[in-house]
């Protein structure tokens, strides 16, 4: 009869445990969803360039080809053909003492390349992240205009930051 007891109280715990696990999961689900915790930041800025998307690709390739310090990937596409595609973008510029990634958010219409600047971060300084407020990120973007957004309008693009 003892072996019968504490296996009824086994049991009966490992029962309470599993609901109170199940319960927490719920309520983390719940919340997740409800309080938007995968919202995704908004921009850091935000850009209109003339062009297509293959021109601007072409362009940080011609700026990637003479500044020997910048290198660009491609990391991925995101959409559908019914709601259109966007492309990701991910530019790293080092020097000496840092190395700046910056991703980018890509996509066009017929006349022009929309980019979203969403994150710029100085890895040897502990730098940026995802929001304009970041620590160094008015730095970090002045970067990104001086190599970037200049190099793409002493092409020929013509570029404008979007202020809404």
């Amino acid at each position: 009869m003892l072996v019968k007891k504490s296996n009824d109280r086994f049991l009966t715990a490992f029962v309470i445990i599993a609901c109170i696990c199940l319960v927490g999961i719920f309520c983390y689900v719940a919340i997740y969803f409800v309080v938007g915790i995968s919202d995704t930041f908004p921009p850091i800025r935000v850009y209109n360039c003339s062009g297509r998307v293959s021109e601007f690709e072409a362009g940080i390739d011609k700026i990637s080809k003479t500044e020997k310090n910048i290198t660009y990937k491609i990391t991925d596409t995101v959409g559908s053909k019914d709601n259109g595609f966007a492309m990701h973008m991910t530019i790293i510029i080092t020097s000496a003492k840092r190395s700046i990634e910056y991703n980018i958010k890509y996509e066009s219409n017929d006349t022009q390349t929309k980019l979203a600047l969403i994150m710029a971060n100085d890895w040897a300084s502990k730098l940026g992240g995802y929001g304009i407020k970041a620590d160094g990120m008015y730095e970090l973007l002045s970067v990104f205009e001086k190599k970037i957004i200049y190099g793409l309008i002493k092409q020929g693009f013509v570029i404008n930051q979007d202020e809404s």
